[in-house]
């Protein structure tokens, strides 16, 4: 079978596009992947500051985080860029690394790793820990979405006050434990040792 010029033209422009597509997502997956270790290195300097726990290192490899976890504490850790304009939490259960659709892998929530608490959040508000227990009991109470490269869930930031361990919270130039535990219990509740 031999295809018509049209058709030939018409292949060959939506490859381009379908090419365009995927370069611009695996750069914007390259930026969010940078500014995501630029929060776990923020946050590894909120324990030290707020819990004086010196020893939060996230791994850097990609091996040691798919066998593993995020790091050894079992904490999974989310920068949410939006999450400042929207005044939602994207909680993340699926990720799709080459972008074709319904081809998800668990991850978030969802993965089956060492990460027994997630925290989510950005610089710029606040940052909440929750049970991943919680958050995997209460994702079909919220609207999912899917994004990009991941698929999850939309939590109102009123609804995951009710829900979250507790929350930092920057107060002019530092930031704040808000929680009904003493910082102590929370320590432990992390299991930070």
């Amino acid at each position: 079978m031999s295809w018509t010029k049209e058709e030939t033209k018409r292949g060959k422009s939506n490859f381009k596009k379908n090419k365009k597509r995927k370069v611009k997502r695996e750069k914007k997956a390259d930026e969010n992947s940078k500014k995501g270790t630029e929060f776990e290195k923020f946050i590894e300097g909120l324990f030290k500051d707020i819990f004086n726990y010196l020893h939060l290192k996230c791994f850097e490899t990609r091996k040691e985080q798919y066998e593993i976890g995020e790091n050894p504490e079992g904490l999974e850790i989310k920068w949410d860029g939006r999450y400042s304009d929207t005044n939602n939490l994207y909680i993340e259960i699926g990720e799709n690394r080459d972008g074709r659709k319904g081809r998800y892998v668990s991850s978030g929530i969802k993965r089956n790793d060492n990460s027994h608490h997630y925290i989510i959040g950005n610089e710029e508000k606040k940052i909440f820990i929750f049970s991943k227990k919680r958050l995997q009991n209460i994702s079909k109470k919220y609207r999912q979405v899917n994004i990009d490269t991941s698929e999850g869930f939309l939590i109102p930031e009123k609804e995951a006050l009710k829900y979250c361990l507790c929350y930092f919270e920057k107060k002019k130039d530092s930031w704040k434990l808000i929680s009904t535990y003493s910082k102590n219990k929370v320590k432990k509740i992390l299991k930070l040792k």
